[in-house]
């Protein structure tokens, strides 16, 4: 089996071990809907995606107890961060996920040749393209995997000037922007320059840009950059 890299360290730098199974669980799937206040029942809404989990079955091959501790630790830490990180598995070529591990391996003293576990928990459950493609604003775009692409606009201002970016149906307007690096995340509906939010110079009647796959097209100035991303 190829190896597993997480944080872009791979396992086999880590200690000798020998995975037995890598189980990628699908997306945990909720349906939201409202009562209905006469009738009996109620009406469906939407579907809302929620995390994924991976677990990762292994066997140390070391049957000396103090190396194998040793082992131990050094994959903890290994599976240790402080947020969710880079996760490379076999058979997703090009692909990553973001995640973070919620359950470490519970090694055995005696019992060398049990199989130990890792999970992983995806609270972004999408896969992620290891590529961030580019057009300029107002290039029709064909934009490609199963699930919404993580999309941002950039540009730079010479000067303090205004900027409006739209897809024929939602529009942002910002006026009175000062000079700077500008970036527009269409995730989090966030705006900055410089690294500074931007926000309170977005109108009113303004609606954020949803991204999604097929091809769009969004007129203004600067880049359009996005990630494919896939269920």
């Amino acid at each position: 089996m190829v190896d597993v890299f997480f944080h872009d360290i791979p396992l086999d730098n880590i200690a000798g071990v020998k995975i037995t199974d890598i189980t990628v669980a699908p997306i945990q799937w909720s349906s939201v809907a409202r009562q209905r206040p006469i009738r009996a029942g109620a009406d469906f809404v939407r579907q809302v995606g929620g995390e994924r989990q991976i677990t990762m079955s292994f066997v140390l091959l070391d049957r000396d107890m103090e190396r194998r501790q040793e082992s131990i630790s050094a994959i903890d830490a290994w599976l240790k961060t402080d947020a969710p990180a880079r996760l490379i598995l076999p058979g997703y070529p090009g692909r990553y996920l973001m995640a973070i591990c919620t359950e470490y391996p519970e090694p055995y003293l005696r019992e060398y040749w049990q199989e130990l576990r890792a999970i992983w928990t995806c609270y972004d459950p999408y896969w992620q393209s290891m590529t961030e493609k580019s057009a300029d604003c107002g290039t029709v775009v064909k934009i490609g995997g199963s699930a919404p692409p993580y999309m941002r606009i950039t540009d730079t201002l010479a000067d303090s000037g205004d900027r409006a970016y739209s897809d024929g149906t939602d529009t942002m307007t910002f006026s009175g922007l000062t000079a700077g690096d500008l970036v527009i995340d269409l995730e989090k509906q966030t705006a900055e320059i410089g690294g500074v939010s931007c926000m309170d110079k977005i109108s009113f009647a303004s609606t954020f840009i949803i991204p999604h796959t097929g091809q769009m097209t969004i007129t203004g100035t600067g880049k359009v950059r996005w990630t494919e991303r896939w269920v």
